[in-house]
């Protein structure tokens, strides 16, 4: 089963020049999650990933991790997701920035990474 967080909007201050890590901007983010689950049959939260908590564990890495760049970021997620819940066997994650502060004239940037025990 796949479980996902669509349009999640946070501040970051992540980017590579002064400007960006100084005033910041929104990012935004879908992520898809590749589950074992018996929520189907039991109905109950405590049998499947939690959509809140895996939106939340996002915005807590960002917050951690202050990298550069949004590779960084996508990764570091994908590593800390796989970490915590062991029923995710694939982490999907798309982090973007609508409007950039480096060219304006872009409707996003943004990097996709995709993860699983395997790899």
């Amino acid at each position: 089963m796949t479980v996902f967080v669509r349009g999640l909007r946070f501040h970051s201050h992540h980017g590579v020049t002064d400007l960006e890590r100084a005033h910041g901007q929104w990012l935004e983010a879908e992520i898809e999650a590749e589950i074992e689950t018996r929520a189907a049959q039991t109905d109950r939260i405590e049998d499947t990933v939690d959509y809140v908590a895996l939106a939340n564990l996002l915005v807590e890495t960002s917050r951690a991790t202050n990298s550069h760049t949004l590779e960084h970021l996508a990764e570091a997620f994908a590593r800390r997701t796989l970490e915590k819940w062991e029923t995710v066997n694939r982490i999907r994650v798309e982090v973007s920035k609508p409007n950039p502060l480096l060219n304006p004239s872009m409707a996003a940037i943004g990097v996709r990474l995709e993860k699983s025990r395997l790899t």
